[in-house]
């Protein structure tokens, strides 16, 4: 009973949470009308929001491409800031059944790193790996790999200005 009630408690809590982090006008359907409260669980309110909004146009993911395209990273923050905006559109472009491919998710990260000026011995030292042995996990650990002494330096300067 115990672990009923938890997983319960559980559930109401991401409840309302999706209801919090998701404008009230995509839940109205959701709604009793004489309560005004959302007796659905998450897949329900899930499957409801992907079947009536769900839909990502072409031009969603012209416009999310054109964004990551022109994104500027500042060096000194975390390269998870890069990978993450890349995956965002990897998993945007594979819901609009227009996956991209591994080699693309790649490119995109490369072209990111490139415009941050920090990184070109990785870039090079990344370029002169064999074909077959390049993925996007490998390129995330070798550019985590190259970001540990800017952080180091970061961290340093930031307890001991000089």
């Amino acid at each position: 009973i115990r672990l009923f009630r938890e997983v319960q408690s559980v559930e109401l809590a991401l409840v309302q949470q999706i209801v919090a982090a998701i404008e009230p006008k995509y839940l109205l359907a959701l709604r009793d009308r004489n309560t005004n409260k959302i007796e659905n669980n998450i897949a329900e309110i899930f499957s409801h929001l992907f079947d009536t909004n769900g839909d990502i146009t072409t031009e969603d993911l012209i416009t999310f491409r054109t964004r990551l395209e022109g994104l500027r990273y500042p060096a000194n923050e975390p390269i998870d800031t890069i990978f993450t905006e890349v995956e965002n559109y990897q998993e945007l472009c594979e819901i609009a059944e227009s996956p991209i491919t591994e080699k693309q998710t790649i490119d995109y990260g490369y072209m990111l790193i490139m415009k941050t000026l920090k990184y070109k011995s990785t870039l090079k030292a990344w370029d002169a790996l064999p074909t077959a042995g390049k993925d996007w996990k490998g390129f995330k650990e070798m550019f985590h790999e190259a970001q540990k002494p800017l952080l180091k330096r970061r961290v340093f300067s930031f307890y001991c200005p000089l």
